[in-house]
């Protein structure tokens, strides 16, 4: 879908969603199934992480950070995109919940979407992305300084370090 792509997701492809705090964490530590929830009208931002460098990486992660004082960067959910794709949309016929797109940018080639195929009735949303959480392996994480051998923690700057450290 974008020019700046190296090839369309392959199904084999792991695919990593980015968890911050406070947007994607509840009050107790647990990831809200919100994590998914642009999935319904605008897409939901996720990374190819075959493709994705670490200074690609960092540099997403940074500019999250940086676009508000309160935000904190926790580690990354995965899941395989062929898994993501024959999610079946409930009642449906068993028909494609979502579709998982290529929209690599000139800064992020390794960028993609996950975004609803078929309409939904009002409860469907919150079951879709229930189930998105379940497959990005229902709520558990790897931790930021884990996240391939800690290479995007430390490439990030002291002062964005320090500002999550307590957690």
């Amino acid at each position: 879908m974008s020019e700046h792509s190296p090839n369309p997701v392959a199904g084999k492809e792991s695919i990593a969603r980015f968890v911050f705090s406070p947007l994607h964490i509840t009050k107790n530590g647990k990831i809200k199934p919100s994590l998914f929830s642009h999935v319904d009208d605008q897409g939901c931002s996720v990374q190819r992480e075959s493709i994705a460098t670490d200074p690609e990486v960092s540099a997403f992660v940074r500019g999250f950070l940086e676009a508000a004082s309160n935000r904190e960067w926790l580690g990354v959910a995965f899941a395989f995109c062929r898994d993501i794709r024959l999610m079946p949309a409930p009642d449906r016929d068993k028909k494609r919940a979502v579709c998982l797109y290529d929209t690599a940018e000139p800064a992020n080639p390794a960028h993609a979407e996950i975004c609803r195929a078929r309409h939904f009735e009002d409860a469907d949303p919150l079951e879709l992305r229930r189930e998105l959480l379940r497959l990005f392996g229902d709520g558990q994480i790897v931790d930021r300084k884990a996240y391939r051998a800690g290479g995007v923690w430390n490439a990030l700057s002291q002062g964005l370090r320090d500002r999550v450290a307590t957690r």
